[in-house]
């Protein structure tokens, strides 16, 4: 399993926590906002290989919010000096809002496109190294001892 995380490690080019427990070790390496998770266990005689790369929860809102208040106050900076009052301003601020909070859901779909891509590569990385690993173990002890 040692080789297995130095390969984690390579292929995601940073350094990891390696924890163990109850048969399970696990990587696990923060960088920037992005959290990736590798566990590594033995169930039943076979290896069990879980990654997994999240964001924390509150950035998703963030991302949305941020370019939906610019958006807001960008449509009422542009709207007022013409003119607009009332329910016209409203209908443009929101509109300007709405547009903002839009594109700030399209900057987290290609964030969130882009870990899983990320992670699936690393996914299937390290389930290559680990078949490599397995079949030089059965070649050179082809008894299994």
């Amino acid at each position: 399993m040692s080789l297995l995380l130095r390969i984690v490690e390579e292929k995601a080019n940073q350094r990891g926590l390696v924890t163990e427990a109850l048969g399970r070790v696990t990587w696990v390496s923060q960088q920037a906002q992005l959290t990736t998770e590798v566990s590594l266990s033995d169930q039943r005689g076979r290896a069990r290989i879980d990654v997994e790369g999240s964001y924390p929860h509150q950035m998703r809102p963030l991302l949305q919010l941020i370019p939906g208040a610019i958006g807001f106050t960008a449509a009422v900076s542009l709207a007022a000096p013409v003119g607009l009052m009332g329910v016209a301003l409203f209908a443009v601020a929101l509109g300007g809002g709405a547009l903002g909070a839009a594109l700030g859901r399209g900057i987290w779909e290609v964030v969130a496109k882009r870990t899983s891509r990320t992670t699936q590569s690393l996914a299937d990385h390290v389930a290559a190294a680990a078949l490599e690993l397995g079949d030089s173990i059965a070649e050179s002890d082809p008894d299994g001892e």
